[in-house]
């Protein structure tokens, strides 16, 4: 019985000693396990506050860059609101520069006619100064100073005067009893020219504004079917340009009638922008169809007076150039 329980000893203790052997040696690895979670724990902990101090850094340079960009868009709707405030005063300073463009070309308008006066004024001087030397009044210039050449000027130019003053009321007056016998073809002739001119409300807008529609229906009405004129002329009158030569009716001079027809002769006045004025002879024939008088020709007969603008190049200013400028009848 001792042997059995000698031999269960001995057949025991080996495994007993052995398992005291692994016990000691998992408690080792598991000290060495502990110490590497240990230290893997710390080096997780150190990478996590590592970490967190970027994660910081970045946080507050987003910070940084939010405020930045507040800032700039408060500065760009501080500029957006300048720029506006800018284009409203560029807006109203444009509607100066609208209104003072008008005013330029009223003021335009006013200086042409002022120019054309004093032009008409200075020719009439030279044609005066023309005369004189055609008198071979050239030696007594030489005694400008004296009275007595002074008194010849005066009567002179006053004699002039009144030649032009007596032979204005003679027209005004031929003119007059001339209308109370033709009344019905000075009615037509002068609506024959009004026709071809702008009236004074659509030539001052013309001027303002521009693009004014000339409109030759009434010329049309006038106008016999087979009239003989210048096309030429009346496209100068009435076409877009027609602003640069204009024509207005200043006399009408005779009425000479026949079976068949009846010769008007008028004097007309031409304006050219930027050339002068013309006072020309012209001749309308009328007939009679079918119950309304009807112009048939209008033709030149000469060009009776020329006040030509001092401008270069209008020195040798001829009639032939008048007559190709505004269309030859």
């Amino acid at each position: 019985m001792q042997k059995i329980a000698l031999k269960i000893i001995l057949i025991i203790f080996p495994f007993l000693i052995f398992s005291q052997d692994e016990k000691k040696l998992n408690k080792k690895e598991a000290n060495a396990e502990v110490k590497r979670l240990t230290n893997l724990l710390e080096k997780i902990q150190s990478e996590k506050e590592e970490l967190n101090n970027k994660l910081t850094i970045e946080y507050e340079k987003l910070l940084y860059e939010m405020d930045e960009n507040n800032e700039l868009k408060t500065k760009n709707g501080e500029l957006i609101d300048e720029l506006s405030k800018i284009q409203q005063v560029l807006v109203k300073e444009n509607e100066k520069l609208n209104e003072f463009k008008n005013k330029l070309e009223e003021n335009n308008i006013i200086i042409a006619d002022y120019r054309l006066l004093i032009n008409n004024d200075s020719i009439y001087i030279k044609t005066l100064n023309d005369s004189i030397n055609d008198l071979n009044l050239e030696k007594i210039k030489n005694y400008i100073k004296n009275d007595s050449l002074r008194k010849i000027n005066d009567t002179y130019f006053s004699t002039i005067k009144n030649l032009e003053d007596s032979l204005y009321l003679y027209i005004n007056f031929n003119e007059i009893k001339l209308e109370e016998k033709h009344a019905d073809i000075f009615k037509i002739v002068k609506k024959f020219y009004s026709s071809l001119e702008l009236s004074d409300e659509e030539n001052q807008k013309h001027y303002v504004e521009g693009n004014i529609i000339f409109d030759t229906s009434d010329f049309k009405k006038i106008i016999d079917n087979n009239c003989e004129y210048s096309k030429e002329r009346v496209e100068n009158l009435t076409s877009n340009y027609h602003s640069y030569i204009w024509i207005g009716l200043k006399n009408i001079l005779s009425v000479k009638k026949n079976k068949e027809f009846t010769d008007v002769i008028v004097k007309t006045l031409y304006g050219i922008f930027e050339t002068g004025s013309f006072e020309n002879i012209e001749l309308i024939r009328l007939k009679e169809k079918d119950g309304k008088l009807k112009v048939i020709k209008w033709s030149d007969v000469k060009l009776h007076k020329m006040f030509v603008s001092d401008y270069d190049g209008l020195d040798k200013f001829t009639e032939a150039d008048f007559y190709k400028r505004v269309g030859q009848n």
